[in-house]
């Protein structure tokens, strides 16, 4: 059987590698933050661990909607996504955790707060 979810995070971040080598690192966000309705979560965290190199700060996938909530994972090279974690817990008790470099949980917010919230890092 074909896994059409992985299939498609892969596609998604070969556009992304596109995007990103015709755009200059001075003009690139700090952060980078996607929301998608349904995802593999191993296709998730090998896109962030791909997509960490690109990005100074912040990258994260938030996988689901708001009524069930999202179940996410972050990574970085460059920031402790364990201080992350901390907040979301704070702000929305949130579930998760995980090391400095990456971290993976879900929490229960519409999708507009959590971008307002992203927006202030």
């Amino acid at each position: 059987s074909c896994d059409w979810l992985h299939i498609y995070t892969l596609l998604f971040l070969q556009i992304y590698k596109f995007l990103e080598k015709n755009y200059e690192k001075e003009k690139r966000p700090k952060h980078l933050f996607l929301f998608e309705s349904d995802l593999d979560p191993k296709a998730v965290r090998d896109a962030i661990n791909k997509l960490m190199s690109l990005y100074e700060g912040y990258c994260g996938i938030f996988v689901g909607d708001d009524e069930t909530g999202y179940t996410f994972v972050i990574g970085s090279l460059n920031m402790d996504c364990r201080e992350l974690a901390a907040s979301f817990r704070e702000k929305w008790a949130a579930k998760g955790g995980g090391a400095p470099q990456m971290i993976q949980g879900n929490l229960t917010a519409s999708h507009s707060d959590v971008l307002l919230y992203l927006e202030t890092l």
